[in-house]
């Protein structure tokens, strides 16, 4: 034991602990990352992770990440940019940051209203709604719909121009939401 305290002594490291080093006293902010799926883009920045402006978050397939990172620094150069890109920025330690271990998965719906109302010949494919879709459709022979609602579907027969699938069309009704 050396005879006074404190004791000189010597650190040193074969690698930087952390490149670049931060700033002492530097502060972190958190935000998120939205990743479109289908380009693999990065789409925008939000720190409250709203995705309900259609201009910025049209309907389609997104990532959301979440992401800590030195505050100051101008995020929104790399809006439009490949996530990819941006993901071996952060392991490179260019940006000075870290993305959340989970993510979350948001798909965006075009025009998926609470209820909705049908009338007249139906066209193929899925007709879905938030909460209740009312019908007096008409389902040809040779046409596959799917009517989807979260609470409920009413098919309301009337005498001469009500509800019907015809036979030789295929008809689903599914409570669950828009997907």
């Amino acid at each position: 034991l050396p005879s006074s305290l404190p004791a000189a002594y010597t650190v040193s490291f074969n690698q930087n602990v952390y490149n670049p080093v931060p700033s002492i006293g530097s502060l972190y902010a958190y935000t998120y990352v939205i990743k479109n799926n289908t380009s693999g883009n990065i789409t925008g920045f939000t720190e409250n992770s709203d995705l309900t402006n259609i201009s910025t978050y049209p309907a389609g397939s997104y990532t959301v990440y979440g992401l800590s990172y030195q505050s100051g620094y101008d995020l929104s150069a790399h809006i439009g940019t490949a996530f990819s890109t941006f993901e071996g920025l952060l392991a490179a330690n260019t940006i000075c940051g870290i993305l959340s271990s989970n993510t979350k998965t948001v798909t965006i719906n075009p025009n998926c209203l609470n209820t909705l109302n049908l009338s007249s010949t139906s066209n193929a494919g899925v007709q879905q709604a938030n909460q209740i879709i009312t019908s007096t459709q008409i389902i040809n022979s040779g046409i596959n719909v799917t009517y989807r609602a979260n609470n409920s579907i009413i098919l309301s027969p009337q005498t001469g121009s009500g509800f019907s699938a015809v036979s030789g069309s295929v008809f689903k009704a599914e409570i669950g939401g828009c997907n």
